[in-house]
């Protein structure tokens, strides 16, 4: 059999050939000469001045404070309070006396004012003193007194009726002749109040620092610096923590019940030295009540109490006395009356009754002054004890005084041999 050819058409492909060229995105390249747009900076020479906020620097003088004796000796301690309560215990003491205290303080007002006369409605002008201090109340001005004449009634009644209307006489403040005394009073029987008390206040305060390692622990370290002992700032650190760890069993222990017996050499240290917390109980405890005692009479002491019963007080004598006076007026001075009138009328009240003026306002003032005292005896208590407080154990004067116990410097003495 004769093979069948067959034929098959082919589809002719045109294959492009190799040299024809693909289109392109055309990209200029740039020669090397060409140079980038660059953002133009301007450099300013040496000699021109950088624009700024020009900032003034107001040099201060450096002030320098030389601080009496009575203030504060500099420490890094942050805050010297009574324990709430070691005031409770001392709040408890003195309000034992709060009646017959109150009871005296009522007699002695009432006698002194008795003891003016007729100037028990004289009226004083106040003029600031430039010498004042804000520490003492009593200096901040200069007083004019308006006395009660009884040929000179007319002018008299004119002040005494800008004083009742709390107005200015002559550009100044008017106030009551009995304001001043009347808070001395006050002021004295508070310091003598405290002096009686002064043992069981030094006490008390003894026993507070118990409760204060942080106080403790700075009065050591001050009494240290105070010894100016030779010994290096280790040694002195090891020095104050010996004592405070020591003062601080003893104060927490039986040996606080036998402060001032004569404990200061009842006991040794290893290396043969007296007991570092029983010799620094004793020389408190010996010198803390002479120095308590000796501040109640200071003048910090009756400045702080001044200071504190100006402020409480003050404004309860001028009530009383105003008071007083309108009752005794009896009403005459109300906004409507006419001057014409009312002088006369006030100037014949003051006639009449210029004898029995002084025992009647001594009763009004003192028992004013008690009623009002006998509200915040209590509180204004705790304000001196806290006051007294602060300044017994961040003033120098219990340290000086302890720093000269003969003990204490040969405790510090062996001591700095010691750590040495």
């Amino acid at each position: 059999m004769s093979p069948i050819i067959v034929a098959l058409q082919s589809t002719t492909i045109d294959v492009p050939s190799t040299t024809a060229q693909v289109p392109l995105t055309t990209a200029e390249v740039l020669p090397t000469t060409s140079k980038v747009p660059l953002t133009t900076v301007e450099v300013l020479p040496t000699t021109s001045k950088v624009p700024s906020t020009t900032v003034k620097v107001t040099e201060l003088p450096t002030t320098v404070k030389v601080l009496p004796e009575t203030d504060k000796v500099p420490s890094t301690m942050v805050n010297v309070e009574l324990p709430s309560d070691s005031l409770a215990r001392l709040g408890d003491i003195l309000g034992e006396d709060k009646i017959s205290f109150l009871d005296d303080l009522e007699a002695s007002i009432c006698k002194h004012i008795i003891g003016t006369g007729r100037q028990c409605v004289a009226v004083v002008q106040k003029k600031p003193n430039p010498d004042g201090t804000d520490d003492d109340p009593a200096s901040q001005y200069i007083l004019l007194t308006y006395e009660l004449k009884m040929d000179d009634l007319g002018d008299f009644v004119k002040v005494l009726f800008k004083f009742m209307r709390k107005k200015r006489h002559q550009g100044y403040e008017l106030d009551s002749a009995l304001t001043a005394p009347v808070l001395d009073i006050v002021q004295q029987k508070f310091s003598c109040l405290y002096e009686a008390h002064g043992q069981e206040i030094s006490q008390v305060f003894l026993q507070a620092l118990r409760t204060d390692d942080i106080l403790l622990e700075s009065f050591v370290s001050r009494l240290s610096d105070m010894m100016s002992t030779k010994a290096s700032r280790e040694a002195q650190r090891q020095i104050v923590e010996l004592i405070a760890h020591q003062m601080h069993d003893a104060l927490t222990s039986h040996a606080a019940r036998v402060i001032g017996d004569g404990v200061a050499h009842c006991s040794t240290t290893a290396v043969g030295s007296q007991v570092p917390a029983r010799v620094l109980l004793h020389a408190l405890s010996t010198n803390i009540g002479h120095v308590i005692s000796e501040f109640m009479t200071s003048t910090v002491f009756k400045k702080l109490v001044y200071s504190l019963v100006h402020k409480v007080i003050m404004a309860v004598i001028v009530g009383a006395v105003v008071n007083f006076l309108t009752v005794t007026f009896g009403g005459s001075v109300g906004a409507g009356a006419l001057s014409f009138v009312l002088f006369p009328v006030m100037a014949g009240i003051l006639y009449q009754q210029a004898k029995e003026l002084p025992i009647k306002l001594g009763r009004e003032v003192s028992k004013s002054v008690r009623d009002h005292l006998s509200l915040g005896f209590e509180g204004m208590n705790r304000e001196i004890l806290s006051g007294t407080f602060e300044r017994i154990f961040e003033g120098r004067e219990l340290l000086e005084a302890v720093a000269e116990d003969p003990d204490i410097k040969k405790m510090f003495h062996n001591l700095a041999q010691e750590f040495g």
